[in-house]
C-alpha cells in the first residue's frame, strides 16, 4: 500500500474516530433538547385550552343521561373547536379531552369530554381514565395540581403518546377537571428522526471536506517523497547530476538536503575517478574514492632496492572553504593526472592512493636505472606542479623519499600500474612523508636516496630519523 494510500485513510480514521463520538452525543443531545421542546408545547397548548373551556358548564356535566344532553354535546363541540384552533404542521393533536376523579370513588378518573369524531378511538363520560407509564411518576398527579407535560410517553388502548394536562377551573376559581392533550409518539419520534438525519447529513459533509482535505494534505506530505524517490532513481540510473532543490524547512527538507549533497559527493567521486582511470587501473581509481577493488592474484614476488616515493596533501579538506567544490574537484583532476604522468615520464610505477596522496616505486621496472634520481626529479617536478594548481596557503605538499630494499611482487595487470611493494623502503618512506609533516617540509629525502642520485640536487640536512627503527638521516630538497 502507497504512503498516500496510509495517510489519507488514517486521516478518515481520524475524522471518523473525532466525529463519530461527537455525532452520537449531540444526536443524544439535540434528541432530548427537541424532546423537551415538544413538551413545552403540549404543555402551553394544555395550559391554553383549559382555558377556554368553560368551567361552571363542565361542572354540571354529571349523570346517567347526561351523554345524551344537548348541554353535553355543545360542549364537545366547543373542545373540538378549541382542538381545530391549536392544530398546525408542527402541533398535529391526535386528542384533546378532560377528565376528573369519579363521584362514586374520588381514587379513580374518568373521561369527561373527548372531541374525536371516530367513535372507535373515542372515550365517552364515565370510561375509566387508564394509561400505562414509562416513567412512573407520570402516574401521580392530582386534581389542583398545576399543568405538567409527561416526562415520557404514555400508553392506553389508542396508542402511544407525548401528553399534557392542565386544571380547569371555574369562575370561582375552584378546579373542577382536567384538560389532556395528546402528541402521536410516532410523530414525535418522526420529527426526532427528521433531525437526527439533518444532523447525519452534516456530519457525512463534514467527513466529505475532511476525505477532501486529507487527500490535499496526504497529497502534499507525499510531493516532497516523490522527489526524493525520482531523485534515488536517478542516481541508481547513473545520473549523479539529478538535484532536488529543496526549499522547504521542515523534516522532508532536511532528508532533501541530504540527498542532494549525497549525490554532489558521488558526482564529484564519480569525476575524479573518471580522471583517474585515464591513469590508472580502473581499480586503482576505486581507491581514491574509498570503492574497494577486487583483490589483485599476485604472480611473483622478489627482493629489490627500490626507491619509494611517497606524496600527501597536507590539510587536504581546506581547500573547500578556498575554492568552490566544482573547482576542488578540477584541480585535483588536474594535480593527480599531471602527477600521474610526470611519474611515468621519469619510469616510475603507481603503486596506490593513500588517503589525499599517492605512492610511486622507482626502480621496480629496471633496477639497474638511476631510480633515486628520478624519484627526485619526479617530487620536484610534483612541487612546481602543485604550488602553480592549488591557489591556497592554507594547503602544502608533503613527499618523502627513501631507498632501500623491499618485497615486489607483481600482478597480471599492466605493469606500470600493478607492481605492489612492501616493507624496507616502504616503511621508511612513510616514515619520511610522517616527518616531513611533522617539521612543515615539503621535499624530505633520505641520505640513502641522495647517494644515489646522478644528478645535483641542492639540499640542507634534516636532522634524522629514530623512533626505534633504523635510523635515517634526512635532507630537505631545496630545488
Amino acid at each position: 500500500m502507497k504512503y498516500r494510500t496510509k495517510l489519507l485513510l488514517a486521516f478518515i480514521a481520524l475524522a471518523l474516530v473525532a466525529s463519530v463520538p461527537l455525532y452520537l452525543l449531540s444526536s443524544h443531545l439535540a434528541g432530548r433538547s427537541l424532546f423537551e421542546q415538544i413538551q413545552n408545547t403540549v404543555r402551553s397548548i394544555a395550559i391554553a385550552a383549559a382555558h377556554e373551556v368553560d368551567g361552571d358548564q363542565h361542572q354540571q356535566i354529571r349523570g346517567e343521561d347526561v351523554a345524551n344532553s344537548a348541554a353535553y354535546q355543545q360542549a364537545i363541540q366547543h373542545l373540538r373547536g378549541i382542538r381545530d384552533a391549536h392544530r398546525s404542521e408542527q402541533t398535529d393533536i391526535a386528542f384533546i379531552y378532560t377528565f376528573r376523579p369519579s363521584d362514586e370513588d374520588s381514587s379513580k378518573w374518568i373521561y369527561v369530554l373527548d372531541a374525536e369524531e371516530e367513535e372507535a378511538d373515542r372515550s365517552f363520560f364515565g370510561d375509566p381514565f387508564i394509561f400505562e407509564a414509562r416513567d412512573a411518576r407520570d402516574l401521580d398527579f392530582q386534581l389542583e395540581a398545576p399543568a405538567k407535560a409527561d416526562l415520557d410517553f404514555t400508553s392506553d388502548q389508542y396508542g402511544t403518546f407525548l401528553s399534557a394536562h392542565a386544571p380547569i377551573r371555574n369562575r370561582a376559581g375552584e378546579v373542577v377537571a382536567r384538560l389532556g392533550v395528546d402528541f402521536n409518539a410516532s410523530d414525535v419520534r418522526a420529527i426526532q428522526h427528521r433531525t437526527a438525519g439533518r444532523s447525519l447529513l452534516g456530519l457525512a459533509i463534514a467527513l466529505a471536506i475532511g476525505v477532501i482535505f486529507s487527500l490535499i494534505l496526504s497529497t502534499w506530505a507525499e510531493l516532497p517523497l516523490r522527489g526524493i524517490t525520482r531523485t534515488l532513481q536517478d542516481i541508481g540510473d547513473g545520473k549523479l547530476d539529478s538535484r532536488i532543490a529543496s526549499t522547504r524547512t521542515d523534516e522532508f527538507g532536511l532528508v532533501e538536503r541530504a540527498v542532494d549533497s549525497m549525490a554532489a559527493s558521488l558526482q564529484e567521486k564519480s569525476e575524479l575517478r573518471g580522471a583517474l582511470s585515464r591513469y590508472v587501473a580502473r581499480d586503482v581509481a576505486q581507491d581514491v574514492v574509498h570503492v574497494p577493488g577486487e583483490a589483485e592474484s599476485e604472480v611473483g614476488s622478489t627482493k629489490k632496492r627500490i626507491t619509494v616515493l611517497f606524496c600527501d596533501i597536507d590539510e587536504f579538506e581546506k581547500l573547500s572553504p578556498d575554492q568552490p567544490s566544482g573547482q576542488v574537484i578540477d584541480t585535483l583532476n588536474a594535480f593527480f593526472s599531471n602527477t600521474i604522468a610526470t611519474i611515468f615520464e621519469n619510469g616510475g610505477t603507481f603503486d596506490r592512493f593513500h588517503g589525499a596522496g599517492i605512492m610511486a616505486t622507482f626502480g621496480t621496472l629496471d633496477e639497474e636505472c638511476p631510480h633515486e634520481n628520478l624519484a627526485l626529479k619526479t617530487a620536484v617536478k610534483m612541487r612546481e606542479a602543485f604550488r602553480s594548481m592549488s591557489g591556497s596557503d592554507r594547503v602544502a605538499l608533503r613527499i618523502g623519499i627513501h631507498t632501500g630494499e623491499s618485497s615486489v611482487s607483481e600482478s597480471d595487470h599492466h605493469p606500470k600500474m600493478s607492481y605492489k611493494a612492501v616493507g624496507g623502503a616502504v616503511d621508511g618512506a612513510a616514515r619520511v612523508v610522517a616527518e616531513s609533516r611533522h617539521q612543515k617540509l615539503d621535499i624530505l629525502a633520505t641520505t640513502d636516496t641522495l647517494a644515489g642520485a646522478v644528478d645535483e640536487f641542492r639540499c640542507e640536512p634534516a636532522g634524522e630519523l629514530d623512533d626505534e627503527e633504523p635510523v635515517l638521516s634526512l635532507v630537505h630538497v631545496l630545488s
